[in-house]
């Protein structure tokens, strides 16, 4: 089954031992360094879970019949692929000519 990202959060505190610049994080959910990224992941998960997202976000695994969240990168590619085919539609307003170095 695939989690939440409230369940996401919940496994990050799990005890393990995370240390930046000298200073042991206590918790990475909420932790200025961590929590952009954290955030971001959780997003994907519940992402995952909602109708108009769940093709492009998920997949079910061959193997075991499990639904499972797509690799980050591969999420990138599909969203990136369909942000593409959107934006090749619109009018270039001033298309750059040349480039300086």
């Amino acid at each position: 089954m695939l989690r939440t990202g409230a369940q996401y959060l919940d496994s990050l505190r799990d005890g393990r031992q995370i240390w930046i610049n000298g200073e042991r994080v206590a918790d990475v959910t909420t932790h200025p360094a961590f929590r952009p990224i954290v955030s971001l992941r959780a997003r994907l998960y519940d992402m995952a879970h909602e109708a108009q997202h769940a093709a492009a976000m998920s997949y079910v695994d061959a193997a075991s019949g499990e639904l499972r969240l797509l690799a980050p990168e591969r999420t990138h590619v599909t969203v990136s692929a369909a942000a593409t085919r959107d934006l090749s539609a619109a009018p270039c307003a001033r298309c750059p000519t040349r480039t300086r170095p």
